[in-house]
């Protein structure tokens, strides 16, 4: 299995990595990040994270703070120190900040390397005090003087918050949006329900001890949520009766130590009353997740900590092992190299560098070629990038970066640069595509052109609905025009034919019920409570869809009674195929999920086809027999 596939990293390595499904290997953390609602637009969208070793303030979900949702986010003013404060973010990536008056403005806290940037206003205007702006989603949060989370507004939406008050029937703050009778409060201070630009609205119920109970979605379909003695979320209900079970503090993966709200496992009502275990989580004698795994030993990864050196060793799942020596700069873990065996049986490590801000500086891969970048300090963008440095087949990356938004402005890379611009909200305006001469793109922006840039323009409204797209030819009309109806939902798409394509009939939660084609053809759809397509009819003709109860499709059934089934392990991977003829084929995988054999039989059950791989323990296709190698 190549290192990429095993960590995982977002685009600067601040050790936001995992294996498995996943465990930090930096600092011994279990994660999940689960979504119950998906909104079409994504501020309105309901998600949950848990971390087991970054418990946070907010116990909306238990009372130890390992889960949090979406909507718990708050700015936390220290009072003993007036100068502090700290964003807690739904992802537990909280970030600090600090000024050194309260007339000066706020900087990010040393060793903290963040992109959000606070700024606290003079004034209250409608209870906001404080907003904190993200770049990277082109999103503001606007906050009250004691920090509670009251509107976020990204360039296409924005939601408002609603909070219960000490006296039952009013609401926090003044002016907000009311909820309907599905959110219920037991306390103050109480998320009632968030509403976004549309209308559409989460609503929200809470038990005595203030845990979320209920999350009610804008077409009133209910996900229930349950809590054990220790304070955990046990069990989730979905709107069609489906649930899931989440399992914490099994001795037998704590090493015997009691981890009262350590996640241990997850089970799945994948058919009505049969549960199934799809994941397990163990723990070592100090508290760090020590592996992960799904049912049947699949996705199985193995951690192995020495606190002495930063040095964690992977173990894969077909037995490979990795050992990772990680640096601490700040107050992030970076891996500074890694080692594995070689298909020879030799050691081969790979290694990176560092600067200052965490931002990586050199990469040497396992097979010795080394890429080298430069980036912008605390904003932790690379501007350049050389690949294979130092060899013939040198290839350089220039890139120049929005003063505001985390876009780029110019990409210089061989044989072309490509300039864009943006709107005030983020939105693209312009991309431009000129062909160079630079064949390694050392030039950089300096490379010569060759020929006319090939432009395209794009225009939107004051909601950051996409208009117009003009596309790069001159010789034609190539221009596609986007309408919308009063709630902002998507109404037609002309083409530069002048053909249409209209889409109306939308449900609550945003999806589309009908789509007319430019030649007059309906299409009438219809979905699950939970958002999937359940059918598709087209002049008449009825396409059906059903799923089991973690959403996969088990069969999908024509407009002429045929059909075609799907099963699946309880690690949720593929491995049968089957028409309504009788013909099937078959899949045996191993715990990396390769597929080691395929079998393919005919309506009388006779096997026409047969495969067989064979994978090393570094996860490479070794060998394969059989009809169409």
């Amino acid at each position: 299995m190549s290192i990429s596939a095993v960590i995982t990293r977002t685009t600067n390595p601040d050790c936001e990595c995992g294996v498995g499904n996943p465990i930090n290997p930096a600092h011994g953390s279990k994660f999940a990040a689960e979504t119950d609602y998906a909104a079409t637009k994504g501020l309105l969208t309901f998600s949950r994270t848990y971390n087991s070793q970054f418990p946070t303030l907010m116990v909306g979900m238990g009372n130890h703070g390992s889960w949090q949702h979406s909507f718990e986010r708050r700015l936390f003013l220290d009072t003993t120190y007036p100068y502090r404060a700290t964003a807690f973010r739904p992802n537990f990536d909280n970030k600090g900040f600090v000024r050194t008056s309260s007339a000066n403005p706020w900087s990010k806290s040393p060793g903290n390397p963040n992109q959000l940037s606070l700024t606290t206003f003079s004034s209250i205007v409608n209870s906001v005090k404080h907003q904190l702006f993200d770049p990277a989603t082109n999103t503001s949060e606007n906050y009250d003087q004691a920090g509670l989370l009251l509107s976020a507004k990204s360039a296409d939406d924005e939601v408002k918050l609603t909070y219960s008050t000490a006296t039952v029937g009013t609401v926090y703050p003044t002016g907000a949006p009311a909820c309907a009778a599905s959110a219920k409060r037991t306390a103050p201070n109480q998320l009632l329900c968030v509403t976004n630009a549309a209308g559409r609205q989460l609503n929200f119920e809470y038990d005595p001890a203030g845990w979320l109970i209920k999350m009610t979605d804008p077409a009133g379909n209910a996900y229930q949520y349950a809590y054990d003695a220790a304070g955990n979320l046990a069990q989730l209900i979905y709107p069609d009766g489906f649930r899931k079970q989440y399992h914490y503090n099994e001795q037998e993966f704590t090493a015997g130590v009691n981890l009262p709200n350590a996640l241990t496992g997850i089970s799945e009502e994948r058919e009505s009353e049969v549960f199934s275990r799809f994941a397990t989580y163990t723990y070592n004698a100090r508290g760090l997740a020590a592996s992960t795994r799904h049912a049947g030993e699949a996705d199985s990864f193995a951690v192995d900590y020495d606190p002495s050196t930063w040095t964690r060793t992977v173990t894969s799942p077909l037995g490979a092992t990795r050992s990772v020596k990680f640096q601490k700069i700040g107050f992030m873990l970076f891996p500074v190299s890694e080692t594995e065996k070689a298909d020879n049986g030799a050691d081969v490590t790979a290694t990176s560098t560092y600067d200052t801000f965490g931002n990586r500086l050199t990469y040497k891969d396992f097979s010795g070629n080394t890429t080298q970048y430069t980036c912008l300090g605390d904003r932790k963008l690379e501007i350049k990038r050389v690949e294979a440095a130092g060899t013939s087949l040198a290839r350089t990356i220039s890139t120049e970066w929005h003063a505001t938004f985390r876009l780029p402005i110019r990409v210089a890379e061989p044989m072309r640069i490509t300039t864009y611009t943006y709107d005030s909200n983020g939105n693209q305006l312009t991309s431009s595509v000129q062909a160079t001469s630079d064949a390694s793109g050392a030039s950089g922006f300096s490379a010569a052109p060759v020929g006319a840039p090939r432009v395209t323009t794009s225009t939107y409204d004051a909601q950051s609905h996409l208009l117009t797209v003009d596309g790069p030819r001159t010789d034609v009309n190539d221009v596609t025009t986007y309408t919308y109806d009063a709630a902002g939902n998507l109404a037609s798409v002309t083409n530069a034919l002048n053909q249409a394509t209209t889409f109306t009939n939308y449900d609550a939660n945003g999806r589309p019920g009908m789509v007319t084609d430019p030649n007059g053809l309906v299409t009438q759809l219809t979905y699950s409570p939970r958002g999937w397509l359940t059918t598709s009819t087209t002049g008449g003709q009825v396409t059906s869809y059903e799923y089991d109860g973690t959403g996969q499709m088990t069969r999908a059934i024509m407009p002429d009674g045929s059909s075609v089934s799907y099963g699946y392990d309880s690690a949720r991977r593929l491995v049968s195929i089957a028409d309504s003829l009788g013909n099937s084929i078959s899949y045996t995988l191993d715990s990396a999920g390769n597929r080691t054999g395929e079998q393919t039989r005919d309506v009388n059950g006779v096997l026409a086809r047969q495969i067989s791989r064979v994978y090393s323990t570094q996860n490479r296709l070794k060998q394969t027999t059989g009809a169409a190698q």
